[in-house]
């Protein structure tokens, strides 16, 4: 009963009724009291809020709320009786009422109290910003109180505002709101974690770390210590994250304990130790509840997993961790960029042609949505055009002009960005595919010389009839490097030279350059 209480108490002026304090501290004294005063009309409004304790006490609240009404009717304005009537409906979910009442209760009477609670009100109806305004007027008016009870409530106040800057995303100003708590109470664990948040959005995890860190040294409650293990958990902080866990299970009781269990058991899966995570899991259903619940994971810890079946060749698994990322954290960005990635593997190394075409152009697909939202990534455009120029060759003929000219505009997009070699020399490739050789040489000039790309320059050269050209690209590859195609090439300009014209098919030497299948770099 004196935790219903609590938030009335502190704003009532005690008078007329003997022994108040003694009676709203025993419940047994209040019924009895409160059999002499139901019946009887409030005197005035310090009675009226005295009798409204009372029979709040002897768990009548229906004639608490009724007394108080009578005096608010019956009474001048008086600032107890709308406040403490405003908190009443304010608990029942009557926040209308309750706003109504704490704005007719400021107008009589400002203290911090009044925007505290306002705030409050404005907050369980979902008005952020009526609260911020509550808030940050309050805030101005007492924040040089002296006060220790009324200090207080302004230190509430300000880290009610830092969590609202929080969720509104305005970090710089929720991590002032959040150090200013901090001066006002600096051992407060709520404004530490506050600070923390802040610190872990802005990327500045390790000084998160060291606040949690804090928080939880100073107050070792257990919801403390689970907020502590669920910070570190989802940043990759294994080990301490369990050791908070474990340290809330041992103080906890009912489901959060089992949750504290839960939690472990994902922390054991991410790092691949199955025994101990099952362990933890059995543990866990043991209350009923959780046995439907899916177990979470770390979004960071997952992702370098991920990449662990890339080096190890695990494309398969790669693939449906990505998936299930995407799945749950569907705004993580990086998870696409790995998805493109891992699709453009599989269909390049695993897959029969048909499927093949099919992957990749989901991987297009993929890739194309996040170019949309994110133009200025050079090597989603990079990936963008790989993928174009797969399909060009591999997929439906009567596209493969669409397909060349959508990678050659990705390329040219990404040189913008940045001036990659191997954006560059994909480009004249590409241009070399859609037979502008000008285009072609004037990239592949710029790029740094392998034997593949001099043998693809001087087959443009002579695509372009300057033999002269790409003569003296050949006689610049060394006589250990001289293949098969060096040599086809060579042929090509002697028969050129003889004839006096262009060549005219050049099959034998693009096949000879480029294989049966475009071998594009980065894959």
């Amino acid at each position: 009963m004196l935790s219903i209480l609590s938030s009335f108490l502190v704003y009532t002026i005690l008078t007329s009724i003997a022994n108040f304090q003694d009676i709203i501290t025993q419940p047994s004294l209040c019924k009895e009291e409160a059999k002499k005063i139901e019946k009887q009309p409030p005197s005035d409004p310090k009675d009226a809020v005295q009798k409204f304790f009372i029979l709040l006490c002897a768990g009548k609240e229906k004639e608490a709320e009724n007394i108080l009404r009578i005096a608010d009717d019956k009474f001048p304005p008086d600032f107890y009786v709308k406040f403490n009537l405003a908190n009443l409906y304010l608990q029942k979910g009557r926040v209308d009422f309750a706003v109504f009442l704490f704005n007719q209760a400021k107008l009589i009477k400002e203290i911090p109290a009044i925007f505290d609670s306002l705030a409050n009100a404005y907050l369980l109806y979902g008005d952020i910003n009526s609260a911020q305004k509550a808030l940050e007027e309050g805030i101005s008016k007492f924040k040089k109180v002296q006060d220790e009870k009324e200090k207080n409530i302004v230190y509430q106040m300000i880290l009610k505002k830092g969590m609202i800057n929080l969720i509104k995303g305005e970090l710089d100003k929720a991590e002032t709101d959040f150090q200013e708590a901090l001066s006002f109470n600096n051992i407060s664990p709520y404004a530490l974690i506050g600070l923390a948040e802040v610190k872990g959005k802005k990327g500045e995890i390790k000084a998160g770390k060291e606040l949690i860190e804090r928080a939880a040294t100073i107050f070792d409650s257990p919801e403390i210590l689970m907020y502590s293990g669920a910070y570190l958990h989802s940043r990759g902080y294994f080990e301490e994250a369990t050791n908070y866990y474990i340290r809330a299970a041992d103080k906890l009781s009912g489901i959060e304990k089992y949750i504290s269990f839960f939690m472990v058991g994902t922390i054991m899966r991410d790092l691949g130790k199955y025994q101990d995570s099952r362990d933890f899991f059995e543990k866990s259903y043991e209350y009923q509840q959780l046995t439907t619940v899916p177990p979470p994971f770390s979004e960071t810890k997952r992702l370098e997993l991920v990449r662990k079946y890339i080096e190890l060749g695990n494309i398969k698994g790669a693939e449906s961790e990505i998936r299930e990322i995407i799945k749950l954290f569907p705004e993580n960005i990086t998870a696409y960029k790995l998805l493109v990635e891992i699709l453009l593997v599989k269909a390049l190394l695993f897959l029969p042609k048909e499927q093949k075409i099919k992957t990749l152009e989901e991987a297009r697909d993929i890739a194309k949505k996040y170019l949309d939202r994110f133009p200025a990534d050079d090597i989603m455009l990079y990936n963008f055009a790989i993928l174009n120029l797969w399909l060009a060759e591999i997929g439906p003929k009567f596209a493969r002009s669409g397909n060349i000219f959508h990678a050659i505009s990705a390329l040219q997009s990404a040189l913008k960005i940045k001036n990659n070699p191997e954006y560059r020399k994909l480009l004249g490739i590409s241009y070399y595919l859609i037979e502008k050789y000008d285009s072609a040489i004037e990239e592949l000039k710029n790029v740094p010389q392998d034997n593949k790309i001099k043998m693809i320059l001087a087959s443009a050269f002579l695509k372009n009839g300057q033999t002269k050209e790409a003569e003296q690209i050949l006689n610049s590859i060394d006589q250990k490097d001289r293949d098969q195609t060096f040599y086809i090439l060579l042929h090509s300009i002697i028969k050129s030279d003889q004839s006096k014209n262009k060549i005219g098919k050049m099959s034998e030497i693009e096949k000879a350059i480029f294989g049966s299948e475009l071998e594009f770099q980065g894959f």
